[in-house]
């Protein structure tokens, strides 16, 4: 009994330490493996599938409108006051049906609207990959400002250590240990902030990605590897974008409502039912089971009708159909401008992309220059030909420089996925990260 207990009580353990294990593991994520995450464990993607799989059910039973309706019931009535009978069972079975041209337009339509829900489904997935490839690149960009900040934070904290030394053998002024102390303490706060909104944005990346916020994350990539990518200048390729594919669908969705209305209005619609209704009237001391006492009430009933409303010009039918043609021609409004529009965007986003990388190797140069210049300003402040301020400056200087770099980097990253996505090619044609 005690053995059994122990060794019930060691699998437990070992299975909680599994657990915790797995938990715990950390994700070493490049740029796909973190599309391929959000791929599989985005909750509004899994919500759009729900909805999209909906879709297709519909639109697979469509035909289930030319499926008649069944019916069946029973009922017993007995008087209060017999008369020639006292009691009254009655039983019917029916099936109707009624159907018009319109009924192959519900079809249609049932059709398309399924389309539409699965170029809206590629539609997010595209959105989702977009933002996770931007996010993933702003995160790099955040970690390399971090890196940076905490570069130079050490040596601003090792100038102020040396200045005190200095100041302890009377070779500097107090004035410049307290100004090193000053520029040493002021960067403290902003790499704090630094820290925070990078937190705030891994945790976005984090939800984005469908994971535990709990999860531990290491990136893997850095923002130099822009610098290498393919010129994309002239665009060769271009497909239509998820709002075009969209507002495409949408316009063939309404000329399809518009057709279903007309035939609905204008189709005369054929009916038919038959039922079957043995009824009986009855006393006591008859036999229920003898069906001669029963006699069928029941129908055959076939109609040709044709509503008149749409021709009468103030009508609801008549609104109604004024309404569709007018959302048609919305619809084909909506298609026009989301072309434009997608060209003015790709034609922005190719310029903007020229400009980013002329400004990168001037970037390049305007670092390189702001180092040489710091590197000889501290050999200066060294020797004592150049005061804390004028190292300061130059400090200040390179950091801005190598800042402003990496902020293009980003900036043109962003803007490659952007025309990427705008123009419908794979995500990562130009921007890389499909390896």
């Amino acid at each position: 009994m005690y053995s059994h207990f122990k060794r019930a009580f060691l699998v437990s353990v070992v299975s909680l330490c599994s657990l915790h294990s797995a938990v715990s593991q950390t994700l070493d994520l490049t740029v796909k493996d973190s599309v391929n995450l959000a791929m599989e464990q985005n909750i509004s993607l899994k919500r759009s599938r729900n909805q999209t799989a909906l879709l297709e059910q519909l639109s697979d039973h469509s035909w289930n409108i030319l499926i008649p309706s069944f019916s069946a019931a029973v009922s017993a009535s007995f008087l209060n006051e017999p008369q020639t009978y006292d009691k009254v069972l009655n039983g019917t079975l029916s099936v109707s049906h009624s159907i018009n041209l319109s009924s192959v337009s519900a079809m249609e339509l049932a059709g398309k609207q399924y389309k539409a829900g699965k170029i809206s489904l590629d539609a997010l997935e595209r959105q989702i990959e977009l933002s996770v490839r931007q996010m993933f690149y702003s995160l790099l960009y955040e970690q390399e400002y971090i890196e940076l900040r905490e570069r130079f934070l050490d040596t601003s904290r090792k100038i102020y250590e040396q200045n005190r030394f200095q100041f302890e053998k009377g070779r500097i002024s107090e004035l410049d240990v307290l100004s090193s102390r000053v520029t040493y303490e002021n960067m403290i706060p902003a790499l704090q902030l630094a820290h925070i909104q990078h937190n705030a944005s891994l945790a976005s990346f984090k939800e984005l990605l469908g994971v535990s916020l709990d999860q531990e994350i290491i990136l893997k990539g850095t923002l130099d590897s822009i610098k290498s990518l393919a010129d994309i200048s002239p665009l060769n390729e271009r497909g239509p974008s998820s709002e075009i594919l969209s507002a495409q669908i949408e316009l063939d969705i309404a000329e399809t409502a518009l057709e279903y209305k007309k035939r609905e209005l204008s189709s005369p619609t054929l009916s038919f039912e038959w039922s079957y209704s043995p009824l009986y009237y009855g006393l006591d001391n008859y036999d229920v089971s003898d069906w001669e006492s029963w006699n069928d009430s029941g129908t055959v009933r076939v109609s040709l009708g044709w509503s008149m409303d749409s021709l009468l010009p103030w009508t609801a039918a008549a609104d109604s159909l004024f309404g569709s043609e007018t959302d048609l021609q919305d619809a084909r409004l909506a298609l026009e401008e989301a072309k434009i529009n997608s060209s003015i965007r790709i034609s922005s986003y190719q310029d903007q992309i020229e400009q980013l990388q002329s400004s990168i190797q001037s970037r390049e140069a305007g670092i390189e220059l702001a180092r040489r210049s710091y590197e000889q300003t501290e050999e200066a402040y060294k020797r004592g030909t150049r005061d804390f301020l004028t190292l300061e400056n130059a400090g200040d200087s390179l950091l801005e420089a190598q800042v402003n770099l990496l902020s293009d980097l980003l900036s043109l990253i962003s803007t490659i996925l952007n025309l990427e996505y705008e123009s419908g090619l794979k995500l990562g044609t130009y921007s890389g990260g499909n390896s």
